[in-house]
């Protein structure tokens, strides 16, 4: 009798976990958003130790803007390029929270060209929940 008693326990405790953490991935993907995001790329002026030159930028900066997500969220980011170059546009999923870095694994790296002159749009689709919101 007393090991019913402690498995039936055990089922309501394993239930309640389950339970609780349901409700928590209802919430994080009812609060998912679409994010709207413009890359703007163009020759810039860029000095550095007394020394000018000009360089690629987006959005004016260099490096580039850092985007920022939440698990579950879309991303859609507008590339112009208004500069005289053909350029590559490299990202990475991270996983496990991890930051994106150059040289990271680089077999789920993306990309995406551009000419001169042309306008793109690329939808980052749902993340499909798999790295961490922070």
């Amino acid at each position: 009798m007393m090991v019913m008693k402690t498995s039936n326990a055990y089922s309501l405790i394993i239930f309640a976990v389950l339970l609780l953490y349901g409700c928590y991935l209802i919430d994080h993907v009812a609060n998912a958003e679409v994010r709207h995001h413009n890359f703007v790329i163009k020759s810039s002026s860029y000095t550095r130790l007394c020394s000018t030159k000009n360089i690629l930028t987006v959005n004016d900066e260099f490096p580039g803007p850092t985007l920022k997500a939440h698990t579950g969220d879309t991303l859609i980011v507008n590339v112009y390029n208004q500069a005289n170059h053909n350029i590559t546009i490299h990202w990475k999923e991270p996983y496990g929270g991890m930051d994106m870095m150059v040289g990271q694994e680089p077999q789920f790296m993306e990309l995406s060209s551009f000419i001169p002159s042309m306008d793109k749009t690329i939808p980052f689709p749902n993340p499909m929940l798999r790295f961490q919101s922070y």
